[in-house]
């Protein structure tokens, strides 16, 4: 399976083809029953999705080949389990996203102990107080993105990812229509802007 990955990690670009959710669905069945062409396949649909996913966060090369090795043994760990065949790419842009966001955290610690942080400098930039309030505002959104269900956060990933990936592969990727994703984007953003409308916990 490595090699089938190492060779498709290259492409970043939309699927090539469009395969129908019903054919998706009998390649993940396949796959769960231990057919290496099936796996060949499915690996080569949508390891330019996961690629894409993982880039999104600016990950190097070599992050991002280790987020598809990480999404790949979860789904070859997991392919038995899955309610909805059809519906793989939707869990694949879900779990490599997770795998991107955990090796952001492992790269980026933070220097709680550089007492050059509280050292006076000229003022370059927002002060502890107003960083403090902009990561609050950023955990309250990824929190509210957290809670949206497992497809709607596999589409706000692919929606944002740099660079863009069109409507047409999108559909592909996730076995939505193309039609509906402008309109469920909206809805999703309606959702997030009243979830951030809301009072904060922590605030008094």
């Amino acid at each position: 399976m490595d090699s089938e990955i190492d060779a498709a990690t290259e492409q970043s670009g939309p699927i090539q083809g469009r395969t129908e959710t019903t054919e998706i669905a009998e390649i993940v069945r396949r796959c769960a029953a231990g057919d290496a062409g099936a796996w060949a396949i499915l690996i080569r649909t949508f390891t330019p999705v996961v690629w894409t996913v993982a880039r999104s966060l600016r990950l190097s090369r070599a992050d991002c080949e280790d987020v598809c090795q990480a999404t790949w043994l979860r789904l070859a760990q997991s392919i038995g389990g899955l309610r909805e065949p059809a519906k793989i790419g939707g869990w694949l842009v879900t779990t490599s996203r997770r795998e991107a966001l955990k090796v952001v955290a492992c790269r980026e610690p933070v220097p709680v102990g550089d007492s050059r942080l509280w050292s006076e400098q000229e003022d370059s930039g927002p002060g502890p107080e107003d960083t403090a309030l902009t990561r609050c505002e950023a955990t309250r959104v990824l929190e509210a993105v957290r809670r949206l269900p497992d497809q709607h956060q596999a589409l706000m990933a692919l929606l944002l990812t740099e660079p863009p990936m069109s409507y047409e592969a999108i559909s592909d990727a996730l076995a939505i229509p193309r039609g509906s994703i402008g309109p469920t984007r909206r809805r999703i953003l309606r959702h997030l802007a009243d979830q951030m409308k809301a009072p904060s916990p922590n605030r008094g």
